[in-house]
C-alpha cells in the first residue's frame, strides 16, 4: 500500500464541513428526535405498521439525532479525529443503483490512524471476504466474527473490537457508519475507491465519511438541530 496523504484528506474533509454539501450530508444522517418519534407514532396507527412503530420508537436509543452541537461536533472532528481507512464488509441495498442513497454499512477499519494499521484492517477484511463470507470458517476465532457481522442492526457511532484470536492481537474495529453515494466517485457504491473516515476513537465517538471527490460548493450556514 501506498504512504496515504493523511493531511491532504483532512484538507478535504475541513473544506467539505464548511460547504453545503455537508449540511446535504448531515442531514440525511439525521434528524431531530421529534420528527423521529413522530414518524414512529404515525406508522402505530395503522395495523400493517404497527410492530414497526414500536420497533422504531425502541430503536430510539441506537440513533444520533440532529442537534446543534452534533454539528459541531462534526466541525470539530476535522482537527482532532483520526483519519482511518475502511473496507466494507456488509452494506444496506439502499446503496445500490440510487446515487442519492445515504444508508448504514458495516466497515472495518483500524482506529490508530496510520498506514500500518490500514494495512491490518485490508488483510482481515481478505480474511472475511475470502473465508467467513465464503461460509469457509477455521475456528472458534472465525465464528465470534461471524457472529458479529450477523449483528448487524444499526447504532450510531458503534465500535466493536475484533477477537484478539482472529486478528493476531493486532488491533482491528467493526465500525457502524453510513456511505453517502453523492461523496463516491461516480455517485455509486461499486464505482467508488477507497472509503476514508475521519474517527474518533471513543466508545461513541463520532465517524465522518471523507468525499473521494471536492464538489465546489460555497461555504453555508452553521447546520442547526
Amino acid at each position: 500500500m501506498l504512504p496515504t496523504d493523511r493531511e491532504e484528506l483532512r484538507a478535504r474533509a475541513r473544506k467539505f464541513v464548511e460547504s453545503a454539501a455537508f449540511v446535504q450530508h448531515y442531514d440525511k444522517k439525521h434528524i431531530s428526535a421529534r420528527q423521529w418519534y413522530v414518524g414512529q407514532l404515525i406508522r402505530c396507527m395503522t395495523i400493517v405498521g404497527l410492530y414497526r412503530g414500536i420497533r422504531g420508537i425502541l430503536d430510539s436509543r441506537n440513533q444520533a439525532f440532529a442537534t446543534v452541537e452534533l454539528a459541531e461536533g462534526y466541525r470539530q472532528l476535522v482537527d482532532s479525529g483520526r483519519i482511518v481507512q475502511c473496507f466494507v464488509v456488509i452494506n444496506s441495498g439502499a446503496l445500490h443503483g440510487n446515487p442519492k442513497a445515504c444508508a448504514p454499512a458495516l466497515m472495518i477499519a483500524s482506529l490508530a490512524g496510520t498506514d500500518e494499521g490500514d494495512a491490518v484492517a485490508k488483510n482481515l477484511f481478505i480474511q472475511i471476504a475470502n473465508r467467513i463470507h465464503m461460509e469457509q470458517l477455521e475456528g472458534p476465532a472465525d465464528e465470534a466474527v461471524q457472529a458479529m457481522i450477523a449483528n448487524d442492526g444499526y447504532q450510531a457511532f458503534r465500535k466493536r473490537p475484533l477477537p484478539a484470536e482472529f486478528t493476531g492481537g493486532r488491533e482491528a474495529h467493526f465500525l457502524d457508519v453510513h456511505i453517502d453515494n453523492e461523496l463516491l466517485r461516480g455517485n455509486g457504491l461499486f464505482s467508488a475507491s477507497e472509503f476514508y473516515y475521519l474517527v474518533d476513537p471513543s466508545r461513541r465517538g463520532l465517524i465522518l465519511q471523507i468525499p473521494q471527490v471536492d464538489r465546489n460548493v460555497p461555504p453555508t450556514p452553521s447546520t442547526g438541530g
